[in-house]
């Protein structure tokens, strides 16, 4: 069995702008900032099982390793690539290991997320003591397991690799409980969403999360990918075929081992709900959270998953993918809706298929929105729009005014001539240096036309998400209307650097503004202020959302969905997703957002 790390073929989507290259991989501080900022877009590294007569150490031990794209191949077969591959390896395991953090470990599936999200996030985390130990702890404070462990991992679908003070391996559940016990494996490998135990005669158990046997055997080799947990790859070495498995233990397809040694081992790809596999001049495309195959196509190309529409799961792009160090004479792009290719692109740049809220939209040389047959209908230049057939534009020549469509016809010529902002979700377009309606030059308009109200602004702001937006007539105070025009909070104050009205992370009516006095306030929409303070930050944890309240005598955390006050403290807390800490007499406290008391000081 070969259990060393493959040599990998690095690669990248040609769509991706901030790709590693020979000058990033010179400097080491652009490396980091990239693994950093763009945790689904860079090279991803397969991880392998390890030799057996070396210690068990599995990378994301001890370790917060950040995903590093969305493309990962393992390419192992191409003698012409195996020495770049081997440079390769070298330098992105250092710089890996340079951006290495200490975690807190988080499990779990809860609802409101994306799969990818619900595989790796819980209610219970590990906390080290002074010894070196990990114990498992609840949101509540409570400590689920002794200080039994030498090291612990991320939780995936429920379950974590640990291993015991005589450094035995085992996995257990997000209550404590043991899955798979001390003893039972002579060799534990996490592998995605898996575990393989590998017992005293060497045969492969492969486990899902729930310690049921997925598949057993021997020279079985299973191919993972550092931050992927919806799927694996596992190769059948005496039954020479692949197959690919969901993370709930569902085999998704099996395909034959290639007799010609030249095919490079299966690459994937996965963005959403969806997992983009190719192997031997085929794609796959399968939605893991349906357990289901909806894609698949002959092709000399990997095509990877691009985009997935956010408000359909069931519409994707595919855009062509390949190695970094690869040239292409043409890039293919594929629109994809109900398991069928709708229509695809070409150009002979590198560009993009992605979407605006229903809107496919295509980028090369230019951005344009294109209409059902995937033909450029709208340049996006100094143009704001609902969809191909609503859209204002810029008219040609300087200070001539806007043009307005509506359905797609040309309705009237507005004297506006700073056209920007491109999709206009809510249907509604913020106008500027506008002329003749008013005394400022900022005004909204509905896509067919009509305003939505009768004001203008000195200053204005496009509507967010959640159909709001902050205007000021005055440039001094400043308040927040809905999509009719209306207002809808009381007058918040600016300095001279930036507006101070900011909605809350994880709320759709709550909103920070900044008093007259220079204190802050937390305000719902149509309602009363929440909260005053000096200064108020705010940190969602199990999607309640608390309010850190500066004041004259401390600090106090406050639960807003319940309007209640949790703690005061003296000093400044650290705060967390699952908890908060406080620096007190060297040591640090630990506290629970939802009892407010101090469940542990180290």
């Amino acid at each position: 069995m070969n259990n060393n790390l493959n040599n990998n073929d690095f690669s990248n989507n040609q769509n991706n702008n901030n790709s590693f290259n020979n000058s990033q991989f010179n400097n080491s501080s652009n490396i980091n900032s990239n693994l950093n900022q763009q945790a689904n877009s860079n090279p991803q590294q397969p991880i392998q099982q390890q030799i057996y007569n070396q210690p068990a150490q599995d990378l994301n031990t001890y370790q917060n390793i950040q995903p590093n794209n969305n493309y990962n191949a393992t390419d192992n077969n191409k003698k012409s690539k195996k020495n770049i591959i081997l440079i390769v390896i070298a330098i992105v395991v250092v710089l890996l290991i340079g951006v290495l953090v200490f975690k807190k470990f988080n499990s779990g599936n809860n609802s409101g997320k994306s799969l990818e999200e619900s595989l790796t996030s819980s209610n219970s985390f590990f906390l080290r003591n002074s010894d070196g130990l990990y114990a498992l702890f609840d949101l509540d404070g409570k400590q689920l397991t002794d200080y039994n462990f030498k090291s612990a991992s991320d939780f995936v679908n429920g379950a974590a690799k640990v291993t015991n003070k005589d450094e035995q391996p085992g996995v257990i559940s997000t209550s404590g409980k043991m899955i798979i016990n001390y003893g039972t494996c002579k060799y534990l490998h996490q592998e995605g969403p898996f575990y393989n135990c590998v017992d005293e005669e060497y045969n492969d158990n492969i486990m899902d999360s729930s310690g049921k046997t997925i598949l057993k055997g021997k020279d079985l080799d299973v191919t993972s990918f550092i931050g992927e947990y919806q799927y694996v790859i596992i190769e059948d070495e005496n039954a020479k075929k692949y197959t690919v498995y969901d993370y709930k233990g569902n085999a998704l397809t099996s395909f034959a081992v290639a007799d010609d040694s030249d095919v490079d081992s299966p690459s994937a790809n996965s963005e959403g709900n969806y997992v983009s596999i190719f192997y031997n001049n085929m794609n796959y495309i399968f939605d893991v959270s349906k357990s289901k195959l909806v894609l698949s196509f002959a092709d000399k190309q990997h095509f990877c998953v691009n985009k997935v529409n956010e408000n359909n799961n069931d519409e994707f792009t595919l855009n062509a993918c390949s190695s970094w160090y690869s040239s292409v004479d043409e890039y293919v792009y594929k629109l994809v809706r109900n398991g069928k290719v709708v229509y695809t692109k070409t150009s002979k740049s590198s560009g993009n298929l992605y979407f605006e809220g229903d809107n496919v939209i295509f980028s090369d040389d230019y951005k344009y929105v294109l209409d059902d047959q995937g033909n450029n209908a709208v340049k996006i230049s100094y143009t704001i729009f609902k969809d191909y057939k609503n859209y204002i534009q810029q008219a040609d020549g300087i200070l001539n005014g806007a043009e307005l469509y509506v359905n797609g016809q040309l309705k009237e010529k507005i004297k506006c001539d700073n056209i920007q902002g491109g999709y206009a979700k809510h249907g509604v377009y913020l106008l500027d240096h506008c002329s003749g309606y008013g005394d400022g030059s900022k005004m909204y308009i509905k896509y067919d036309g009509t305003r939505i109200n009768d004001k203008t602004y000195k200053r204005a702001y496009e509507f967010d998400k959640n159909g709001y937006a902050v205007v000021s007539e005055d440039t001094q105070n400043f308040y927040v209307i809905n999509l009719k025009g209306e207002k809808v909070s009381g007058n918040y104050s600016t300095n001279s650097t930036a507006e101070k009205i900011y909605a809350i992370n994880g709320t759709d009516n709550l909103y920070r503004g900044t008093n007259e006095d220079g204190t802050e306030s937390i305000f719902e929409i149509n309602g009363d202020k929440l909260v005053t303070g000096k200064k108020i930050s705010t940190e969602v944890s199990n999607g309640i959302v608390y309010a850190i309240i500066e004041n004259d005598n401390g600090y106090t955390i406050r639960d807003l969905k319940k309007k209640k006050d949790i703690i005061t403290v003296d000093t400044k807390p650290n705060t967390y997703p699952k908890y908060f800490t406080i620096s007190k007499d060297s040591k640090t406290q630990y506290y629970s957002y939802t009892t407010g008391k101090m469940f542990y000081e180290g």
